[in-house]
């Protein structure tokens, strides 16, 4: 010991191995405390310290998060009071980690928040009190369910807020038997499901948001145990098995079955014969006289708080909302060309909605494409939101383009993407490079955006591949879809100070479009960029 040393070799006394005794601290928020304030949030410490035991830091639930614990203390001391309650609900459920887990995810989706919520608890709530834990929903669900809402046109999503508001809704009114969170949850989880039918060019768009409909009126009310057991065919009572499997002995028909239930929550309901009992008001259930219940009034307050929470805001209904819908609708137009719409009448449009002079017989290209878009379109976007996206583009880009571009990539490379400053990145003590190419390795093009110094021009370029030795001395391919043009550098040379020529003049690489997360479920990585004709200008 007088030696000195890292304190990791055997501490001898009388010939017996001593083995350290790990005790938590008599305040176990205080180990966490100094990364909080690291991180800029202002320690909360009488909200920590106040009722313990019903806090998240209660040692008895500290463990169920494991090391995602630290992340959780952090978020709920920077958070406001229906967050934390949010957060506290989500670390009581039944399958915490995983709830979490999917709330991280949707912060990088940028859902809004009660959707956010929403989607969470789906996902860490769980089904049955016994068997398997597995919530309504799964993670990787919640994301495609929320990036998926943020894609919908306007139609969709007024349809979507309204059926969202009236869960857990009776005639007169809020019913408190029902599980409003529950439903909610299974209604976006019935969008991700027909995320494919959703597109803008899709001719089967208006049944998929009828199908969605229809499931939600028929869920409305229904208590959380007809929700559980009707809304999947993975039985929890041998007395609810869905007659669809009921009859069948071939393994293989069955686990298909059970397996597009598990996807699909209006399958499975319909499969149940689409009915389950429905959640009552007290006045149509009490008895005239009953003993008075101790518990009666804090289980009402619990309820009262959780409906206040659950409550919607008012729909975002601004015209930039659709503009990611329409830098889709463009990109699967280049991709299928004239069966849509012209190049020039294509063009023309885009042109329009980011800004660019109209000469006359521009406008008349995009008035045409217009009509097509009209025409064929499903619910793209309306012609005031054009003008007002116009006008945005135009001014100061009030609307965070980086997100729209990660909603369009999401869509075809099956990843949730964020946009990393490259400088910050290195000021932090991260390996942009490495980031690179691990997603390249995965098969994903990253976006690079490169700025010209002392003018405001930026060019997007994509890494779409990457050749070396495992000394790390390897090479970058990057592409311009605008132009088609391909070169091949050091990856070094993506953290000069001033790229070569090939680039602009004076250009330094500004920021890159990471792979966040990877959904499993997604359609085929690695899409060339240049052939889906993704572009964002802004």
């Amino acid at each position: 010991m007088g030696r000195g040393g890292s304190g990791r070799a055997p501490i001898v006394g009388g010939g017996e191995k001593v083995r350290r005794r790990l005790r938590a601290p008599e305040d176990p928020a205080a180990e966490l405390m100094p990364a909080a304030e690291f991180l800029g949030n202002e320690t909360d410490f009488a909200a920590i310290l106040e009722g313990f035991r019903d806090t998240p830091f209660d040692p008895a639930r500290r463990r169920v998060l494991g090391r995602l614990m630290g992340m959780f203390a952090m978020d709920y001391q920077g958070a406001q009071p229906v967050e934390r309650r949010f957060l506290r609900r989500l670390l009581a459920a039944g399958n915490p980690r995983e709830g979490y887990v999917a709330n991280r995810g949707l912060h990088l989706c940028g859902a809004p928040p009660v959707i956010r919520r929403t989607l969470a608890l789906g996902v860490a709530e769980i089904r049955f009190a016994r068997g398997r834990v597995v919530g309504f929903l799964g993670a990787v669900q919640a994301r495609v369910a929320a990036t998926t809402f943020r894609l919908l046109g306007p139609r969709g999503r007024e349809l979507l807020w309204g059926l969202l508001t009236l869960a857990g809704h009776g005639d007169a009114g809020p019913l408190p038997d029902a599980d409003r969170v529950i439903e909610r949850a299974l209604i976006l989880k019935a969008v991700a499901a027909r995320r494919h039918r959703l597109g803008p060019w899709s001719r089967d768009g208006e049944t998929a948001l009828a199908e969605i409909s229809a499931f939600a009126v028929g869920i409305r009310g229904c208590t959380r145990q007809s929700l559980a057991a009707r809304t999947t065919l993975i039985p929890g009572d041998p007395k609810q098995i869905a007659p669809i499997i009921a009859g069948l002995d071939d393994p293989a028909a069955r686990a298909g079955l059970i397996a597009r239930g598990e996807i699909d929550p209006v399958f499975a309901w319909q499969a149940h014969g689409a009915s389950g009992e429905r959640a009552t008001a007290p006045a149509a259930t009490a008895p005239a006289a009953t003993a008075p219940d101790a518990t009666a009034p804090a289980a009402t307050a619990e309820s009262q708080v959780h409906a206040a929470d659950d409550a919607l805001p008012d729909l975002d209904r601004s015209a930039l909302v659709d503009r990611p819908r329409l830098h889709w609708a463009f990109a699967q137009a280049r991709v299928r060309r004239a069966e849509i719409m012209l190049p020039g009448e294509r063009e023309a449009l885009s042109d329009f909605i980011t800004g660019g002079k109209m000469h006359d017989k521009k406008v008349v290209l995009k008035d045409s494409g217009w009509r097509i878009v009209k025409d064929k379109g499903f619910d793209i976007a309306g012609e005031e939101a054009m003008q007002g996206i116009r006008l945005d583009a135009q001014g100061i880009y009030r609307f965070d383009s980086a997100r729209a571009l990660g909603d369009l990539l999401s869509r075809y490379t099956g990843a949730t993407y964020v946009r990393r400053m490259f400088s910050d990145q290195i000021t932090a003590g991260a390996d942009p490079l490495k980031q690179i190419v691990t997603a390249l390795i995965r098969g994903l093009a990253v976006p690079i955006v490169v700025h010209e110094l002392k003018i405001t021009l930026v060019k997007a370029f994509a890494a779409i591949g990457w050749q070396g030795d495992s000394a790390g001395a390897w090479q970058v391919e990057l592409t311009e879809p605008s132009m088609g043009k391909e070169m091949h550098l050091p990856a070094k040379t993506l953290l000069l100070p001033v790229l070569p020529p090939d680039f602009g003049r004076r250009a330094r690489a500004e920021a890159y479009m990471a792979p966040a997360a990877l959904d499993l479920l997604a359609p085929p990585f690695g899409i060339p960029f240049p052939a889906l004709g993704i572009e964002d200008q802004l």
